[in-house]
């Protein structure tokens, strides 16, 4: 609605307007939350600009999420609704929720003996040292909470990244008479260990499902009972303990940024097309779209003007 100077908006909103003839392009419950996010009564003329703008550029078109009670079933639908009484609705939830804080449960019942000679002294060992010497959902939270809140500080993914590393190598030089009777859990385990020590892309893709199942387990959850928004959130939530993909945390990013990212995702995931500016969320949604077979194509604005003018 504002060209930024430099930018490609001036050529977008003419291919968006030609396009709406063809297709649907609606608003999400991601798109009121990002306008949310910046929401105050001091600008909400502001707010109430970009909510007329949206309504004409959609045609008070929204793709909602849809539970069937009798069924458990869960799909998206496109729908008329009313924009602003959705950006009500949006306004209060989002003012209500909690800002800053990971929200991470993990309650498996495993609990896997590690190879304490293996590691280093430090935050890592005292943990396993603190629980008997084996990882279980406990400990796994604290491990990965306290990665999570420092992954803006990339000595800290290292020295995790080493120790993990050394469970790993151990696990695997292990001849393959023994391996048969290595406990399952370890073999559970060790692909979400591999995932947070891989660092190149093609690497982590390989790894990433096994990871997911892992992960899965270790929050108490089946993954192959899992819904389809559920396993996307789950792994929206393991990518963010990866360096590779996680955003730095301040004021202006919270963690609720990234909610609204998956929110995006999958509000399109039955889409033909998802079209972002973002870098990281451009990066994460070609990762998971590959990951998890999904058929939606991610274009970044670039590749969506190219496409279609």
């Amino acid at each position: 609605m504002q060209p930024r100077v430099g930018t490609s908006d001036n050529d977008l909103l003419p291919i968006i307007t030609r396009l709406s003839k063809q297709y649907h392009i609606p608003y999400s419950e991601a798109h009121l939350r990002d306008l949310a996010s910046g929401h105050s009564e001091e600008n909400k003329h502001y707010s109430n600009r970009d909510i007329q703008f949206l309504t004409n550029l959609t045609g008070s078109k929204a793709v909602v999420f849809v539970h069937e009670e009798k069924t458990g079933a869960e799909s998206l639908a496109i729908q008329s609704r009313n924009i602003e009484a959705d950006f009500a609705a949006i306004l209060q939830i989002v003012n209500s929720e909690e800002r800053g804080k990971v929200n991470l449960s993990m309650y498996s019942k495993e609990r896997v003996p590690i190879d304490l000679s293996l590691l280093e002294e430090d935050i890592f060992l005292a943990k396993l040292i603190d629980n008997g010497g084996t990882l279980d959902a406990s400990v796994m939270q604290r491990i990965l909470v306290m990665l999570w809140e420092s992954h803006d500080d990339p000595e800290s993914y290292k020295w995790f990244r080493r120790q993990v590393q050394k469970i790993v190598d151990n696990i695997e030089s292990r001849p393959t008479a023994l391996i048969k009777n290595f406990p399952a859990v370890h073999a559970e385990i060790l692909p979400l260990f591999k995932y947070l020590s891989l660092q190149e892309y093609d690497e982590i893709q390989k790894v990433f499902t096994s990871a997911l199942f892992a992960f899965a387990k270790f929050s108490g959850r089946n993954f192959q009972e899992l819904t389809f928004g559920a396993t996307l959130e789950l792994a929206y939530n393991l990518l963010d303990f990866h360096p590779f993909f996680a955003e730095k945390i301040n004021e202006k990013n919270r963690p609720s940024n990234q909610l609204r990212d998956m929110k995006h995702l999958y509000s399109a995931s039955k889409a033909k097309f998802f079209v972002t500016q973002d870098r990281s969320s451009l990066k994460k949604s070609r990762f998971i779209t590959q990951a998890l077979g999904m058929k939606v194509k991610v274009l970044d604005v670039s590749e969506f003007i190219a496409r279609f003018s």
